[in-house]
């Protein structure tokens, strides 16, 4: 892939929405950057157009994102089948930096506290300036070198100055629906850091309308989870085979797992002290893949 004459050399493949937008891990200029594909033939501009938007927004309202490094109009990538327009952005790659998501899968409930005073300050930071993202999610936030950079400036919008009390405890309902459902307590007992980062907002308020909507937030987002897991992407890899098909979770998918899918009973315990149910309808056990 050349872009401005230089080489851009893609290396791999982070995400991917099939046909719509892919991004890839690459060099370019002798930078390590991230390459962001928008490829569907009817929307790629007008997606690319609204990240670009956005990744500014962030820059002027002095929001840590990653440096725009280029942007513009593509027509051949090596290996890649592109519709006759299709775009891209090019940006920094931030160095030893590691998603939200991954960060809180992996901490315990002090670890979650600290990334919560990390995290807050920065969603007030978004509502304070008039911003929130329509697609909040953990992934969306990136921590690296002690600093937490904001992603995704297509689902960026700016709210109204008239609606901040629903549009704020809105967003901070869809912040809270990320986590586990035993996490949920954590996070709103630790609300009183976003407070003090964004003291203009009224508490009461916010804290009662998160009490009354965030079962059916939750509840929206289960909904939407559950049609994105039928679609082959970057989380999800769907499989099929004589008289079978399964969506798996690419961080489990591995030759292990496979031979597992093809034939489960043959890990099902003797002992069955082991089983959970052995009945007509299903049998469940316990077993462990390595």
């Amino acid at each position: 892939m050349n872009v401005d004459g230089h080489e851009c050399l893609l290396q791999s493949c982070v995400r991917l929405i099939p046909g719509k937008r892919m991004v890839y891990s690459a060099r370019w200029q002798n930078k390590n950057v991230f390459v962001k594909l928008f490829i569907h033939p009817d929307s790629a501009e007008r997606h690319w157009q609204r990240d670009v938007r956005g990744i500014l927004t962030f820059s002027e309202k002095a929001i840590l994102t990653p440096e725009l490094l280029w942007k513009g109009e593509i027509s051949k990538v090596d290996k890649l089948d592109l519709p006759k327009h299709a775009f891209a952005i090019i940006l920094q790659a931030v160095p030893h930096a590691q998603s939200l998501l991954e960060l809180w899968e992996l901490a315990g409930n002090e670890g979650k506290k600290h990334l919560l005073e990390k995290i807050l300050p920065v969603l007030a930071q978004h509502h304070s300036q008039g911003l929130v993202q329509t697609d909040l999610h953990f992934g969306n936030f990136l921590f690296g070198a002690d600093k937490v950079y904001s992603l995704d400036g297509d689902a960026l919008r700016i709210f109204s100055a008239k609606a901040v009390i629903r549009e704020v405890a809105e967003n901070l309902c869809l912040f809270i629906a990320q986590a586990d459902v035993a996490s949920e307590d954590l996070i709103i007992k630790n609300l009183n850091i976003y407070f003090e980062s964004n003291p203009t907002v009224p508490q009461e308020e916010v804290l009662e309308y998160i009490s009354k909507n965030l079962l059916k937030v939750r509840r929206n987002r289960c909904e939407r989870f559950t049609k994105k897991v039928f679609r082959n992407c970057t989380a999800v890899k769907h499989v099929k085979w004589v008289g079978r098909r399964a969506w798996i979770n690419t961080h489990f998918d591995n030759k292990d797992f496979r031979n597992f899918l093809h034939n489960p009973e043959k890990l099902f315990p003797e002992d069955s002290a082991d089983l959970l149910k052995d009945g007509n309808s299903a049998t469940v056990a316990v077993v462990e893949l390595e």
